[in-house]
This record gives C-alpha cells, structure tokens and sequence, in this order.
C-alpha cells in the first residue's frame, strides 16, 4: 500500500506525509512488567493512534519492536501537524492500566511531508522520518519533530546508490509558530494593501485633464 501510495503522489505531484513512532521507554517498561503488560501496551497504543486518524486511507501499521508507521496521503505540513499532535496527545492521555496499575504511555515522533519526485522512494522517506524520530527521543521524548528535507538516491557511479539528505529538523511547536506568523502575515496583506492605496490617494491628485503627481 505504501508503495502505491507513493507512485500515486509522483504521478498527479500531491503531498503525502510518513510518520515514524516510537513508544518511549518500552524496554524498560517490558524490563519492569513483563512481556504480557508489554504487548498489551502496544495494543492500546495502537488503538489510540488508530482512534486519532480521519480519512478511510490514512494507514497505521507496527514497523517492528515498539515502532510504529503512519501514511497519510494528500496531507501537507498544516495537516500533518495536526494529525502528529492529536496522535501524541492521545496516547499521552491514555490510562493504559495492567494489574490494577494505571501507567503513564507516551510517544515520540518523526514526520518527513513531501511531494514526491520520480527519484524518491519508500526507502527515502523512512530514512527521513527515522532521523526525525532520532531528533524527538534526543530532545527529550514525546514529542514531535518535522524534516523538512531534499532527500534523494544519488547515482554515485558505483554499482550501488547511496542515500543524499540535506535538510533540517524542526520541532512542532516551532512549525506551528512559523504557520502562525504566516497566517497573520496573509490576514494583514489586505490591510497592508488598503493602506497603501490611502497613501497613494493622498499622494497622488487626479484633475479632470490629466493626471499630476504632487
């Protein structure tokens, strides 16, 4: 499905987004409980991110271990976003109780948003989100970390390719701060317009004859 998803993108340029998440501390929480308690975690973490997702073809699946996958098709930064948060804060707020024990779950995450070109694949974007991922659990955990990326396989010459990423990581917040300026930005343009046109009324005089600068 991931596969299809993305040649989908490539072939009509639409955004799709991947995520990657993680479930903090699950060794130790396996270490201190059990594997029973552990693999009952991952259901109810499952469940919570299946319960976060809108669209009949957004796609969650468990990559491996505690690690979990999440598709989104035709879903941009302001999109992922949402999802990625909505996503963090519910497992953050599920009661996952075993043995008369309520214990505290939480997540952390990383999301590459791209508009796949032909030279990009499945491998492109786990690596991306994998990196990210990297980024959240370094900075503290539960939380959600973006690459905003130019990430390709590049033809080295030798018979194998290697993976080239440039790009930077940034946390949610900071994302949804820049969004932010950005939507006042685009709501205060007609104002910046009206104004200047005020300014170029009383700047510039029309007479019946011709038109003079003052």
């Amino acid at each position: 499905y991931l596969r299809e998803e993305l040649e989908r993108c490539q072939q009509y340029k639409r955004p799709m987004t991947f995520m990657m998440l993680d479930i903090d501390h699950f060794k130790q929480f396996n270490d201190a409980h059990g594997h029973l308690a552990g693999d009952a975690c991952l259901q109810a973490v499952a469940k919570s991110i299946s319960v976060s997702l809108r669209w009949p073809g957004d796609l969650v699946a468990r990559f491996g271990g505690e690690e979990f996958c999440v598709l989104l098709g035709e879903t941009d930064s302001a999109g992922a976003v949402k999802v990625a948060e909505r996503i963090r804060g519910n497992v953050e707020q599920l009661e996952f109780r075993w043995q008369n024990q309520t214990m505290k779950v939480t997540i952390s995450l990383g999301v590459v948003v791209k508009t796949p070109d032909a030279g990009d694949s499945i491998e492109i974007l786990i690596s991306c989100a994998d990196d990210a991922l990297y980024k959240s659990k370094a900075a503290g955990r539960n939380q959600v970390t973006f690459y905003q990326a130019t990430c390709a396989w590049m033809d080295s010459g030798a018979p194998s390719r290697t993976l080239k990423k440039t790009g930077t990581f940034i946390f949610v917040r900071e994302l949804q701060f820049s969004m932010l300026i950005g939507l006042l930005f685009n709501m205060l343009s007609p104002l910046t317009r009206f104004l200047n046109w005020v300014y170029l009324q009383k700047r510039v005089k029309f007479p019946m004859m011709g038109i003079q600068a003052s």
